[in-house]
């Protein structure tokens, strides 16, 4: 018997789900509802959507990826112009507050108020 064909022999994969409760010889065992088992080892892993290898698939991956950047970049721009509105204000803030100290710095004159 060829090498190739022993080795699927050894690997099993049953694509039945009352497959994968029922068996517990040791094969691999893949069910349609996304569980699993392996011996007494058992799992089970979905995904939301099917992927796909492929020049398609990856130009459609890399192009849902760019989608996600581009929001990414949207909200980083919109954060970054409201720190420097923020930053503004505090810049005008710190402005007036400094010549608010140097008016009281000035020489009191006797009625105890600033110049």
């Amino acid at each position: 018997m060829p090498a190739f064909v022993e080795r699927k022999r050894r690997f099993v994969v049953r694509l039945r789900p009352e497959d994968a409760a029922a068996d517990r010889s040791g094969v691999a065992v893949v069910g349609l509802d996304g569980g699993c088992q392996l011996g007494l080892l058992r799992g089970r892993w979905t995904k939301p959507a099917a992927e796909h290898l492929g020049a398609t698939a990856r130009e459609r991956a890399g192009r849902a990826r760019l989608a996600e950047l581009e929001m990414a970049l949207d909200v980083a721009e919109r954060d970054r112009a409201e720190a420097e509105t923020e930053l503004d204000r505090v810049a005008a803030a710190e402005t007036r507050l400094a010549e608010q100290l140097r008016a009281w710095r000035r020489p009191l004159t006797g009625t105890g108020r600033p110049r």
